[in-house]
């Protein structure tokens, strides 16, 4: 299981809770699954969300599946996170940084695996936020 990190921003994240995140994430439903993850801002992720999903405004997450080109076959994944719209939403919805990117890595990670929004995916993330409360 790798997990990279790249920031694209002037930002100082803890890279280090990301990964202890997403290590835990993925030990709690027992898969193994290589991410990369980009801390980005508001112009770029508008633009991808224009070009991979067709809306042309800023989001807070995209997730990207695709199979690495290795030996052990491992599924990887790519996040992208904007860290500006992170930042807002955990001062509106009154939460913590860490909190917030524990619900937002959540549910990019089950995007990653096939998850759709819909009550099956609420009902997985509830699960793991609660399993997950204390990281």
């Amino acid at each position: 299981m790798l997990i990279e990190i790249n920031n694209q921003t002037k930002a100082r994240v803890n890279q280090k809770y990301i990964r202890l995140l997403l290590r835990r994430i993925l030990l709690t439903i027992d898969r193994k699954l290589n991410i990369s993850v980009a801390i980005v801002g508001r112009k770029l992720i508008k633009r991808l969300n224009r070009k991979y999903r067709g809306k042309n405004k800023v989001t807070n997450v995209l997730s990207f599946s695709g199979l690495e080109l290795s030996q052990e076959k491992l599924p990887k994944g790519e996040i992208i996170i904007c860290w500006p719209v992170i930042k807002k939403e955990a001062k509106v919805y009154k939460r913590s940084i860490k909190e917030e990117l524990k619900i937002i890595l959540i549910h990019s990670v089950l995007h990653l695996l096939g998850f759709e929004h819909g009550k099956k995916m609420r009902k997985k993330e509830k699960n793991l936020l609660n399993k997950l409360r204390y990281v």
